[in-house]
């Protein structure tokens, strides 16, 4: 069994499925290349600060393909994190090709904290084109996670609001 793998179980037995779930949708701002993966901002954002948090955060960073799947889980923070990016056009180094789901499972304060530190990360990079809800294609979260902007929207303003 790799390591997200069992990361994930470990998460699952000790109910971090269990707490209260929010989803995140959106893209990164930038895409950096790692020999032939790419490593999409959003994953940077998150691993340096969790890390900064509790230092003893488990977490697998996947890299490789056209979707990938990382995971984080803080017992510190009461924090459990799974990514599901994906590449929805041709060029992969592009940003506007990356879409990413993030679900967040917390019931603490700190883990709600971070969320509302990493969604105004994530909007702060975008603060030249007005934010990262202004810029999210629609039509590809649609195609890739089938999920509409109204679903999406009170998650985001719930933690930019």
């Amino acid at each position: 069994m790799g390591k997200g793998k069992k990361i994930i179980k470990q998460a699952e037995q000790m109910g971090f499925k269990k707490l209260p779930l929010t989803i995140l949708y959106g893209l990164p701002r930038k895409v950096r290349m790692t020999f032939s993966k790419f490593v999409p901002d959003y994953i940077d954002i998150i691993r340096e600060s969790i890390t900064m948090k509790d230092p003893e955060v488990l977490m697998r960073i996947a890299r490789g393909g056209r979707s990938r799947m990382d995971v984080f889980l803080s017992t510190k923070l009461n924090l459990y994190i799974e990514n599901i990016g994906k590449i929805s056009g041709f060029a992969g180094v592009d940003p506007g090709n990356h879409v990413f789901q993030i679900s967040f499972w917390t019931d603490s304060d700190a883990g709600n904290e971070f969320i509302r530190e990493f969604a105004q990360a994530m909007n702060e990079r975008f603060a030249d084109v007005g934010g990262i809800l202004e810029h999210i294609n629609w039509a590809k979260m649609r195609k890739k996670y089938k999920v509409q902007q109204e679903d999406v929207l009170p998650a985001w303003n719930k933690y930019l609001g």
